[in-house]
């Protein structure tokens, strides 16, 4: 099976074109005024709410793993709230297509509850982004792509039938894997609320 572009796949499912990688300074054709959204030092990219398209700028190579990264973690969520969609930051499982959540800041511990549930046979919707569906009924809610990403001790502690999959970002030593028993949607009943403490912040 071909490898999931994160990149450009995934935006499509929602709309979103993938423009590629330009250099600073190199043109781009647009229809409407376009945002800039920042990475952390890393590249920008830029999005025309018009055409629905977007692009990544940067003057160095960045490796197409922290692209994927960067693209459905951090700027799909930031485009489909825009766009007037309810994105949660939030682990979320099912039980016979009832689901709970976990919401809270990075570092929290989402994707480690995560996967605990999901060894004890819960489905997989999401470790960390969950789109609102408020069309179904009762309420939805939708992962905005499958899979889960985790540091390789907490996988081999949590999930030890689960291979090791590829790094999620060059920067990182999380791994994204595919997990079976996954579930495109699902019904929210519960969801509970995760803060970090001094010492977890300390550690990000």
């Amino acid at each position: 099976m071909a490898k999931l572009s994160l990149e450009r796949e995934v935006p499509q499912r929602y709309g979103w074109t993938f423009l590629g990688v330009f250099r600073p300074g190199e043109r781009v054709e647009t229809e409407g005024t376009y945002s800039d959204f920042p990475f952390d030092g890393l590249c920008n990219a830029a999005a025309d709410f018009v055409a629905r398209e977007f692009w990544i700028i940067s003057d160095a190579d960045v490796p197409v793993d922290t692209r994927g990264h960067f693209v459905c973690d951090l700027l799909l969520p930031n485009l489909l709230s825009r766009d007037g969609h309810l994105v949660l930051h939030c682990g979320m499982v099912a039980f016979e297509n009832a689901a709970i959540g976990f919401l809270g800041p990075s570092g929290a511990g989402k994707s480690t509850m995560t996967a605990a549930f999901v060894r004890h046979g819960a489905e997989l919707l999401s470790d960390d982004a969950i789109m609102i569906d408020p069309e179904a009924d009762p309420l939805g809610a939708r992962p905005l792509y499958s899979g889960m990403r985790m540091f390789s001790g907490s996988i081999s502690a949590i999930l030890p039938d689960v291979p090791l999959g590829e790094n999620m970002a060059h920067y990182s030593s999380k791994q994204r894997l595919k997990v079976d028993g996954s579930t495109e949607m699902a019904h929210p009943r519960a969801c509970s609320f995760w803060r970090t403490t001094p010492r977890q912040e300390k550690s990000r």
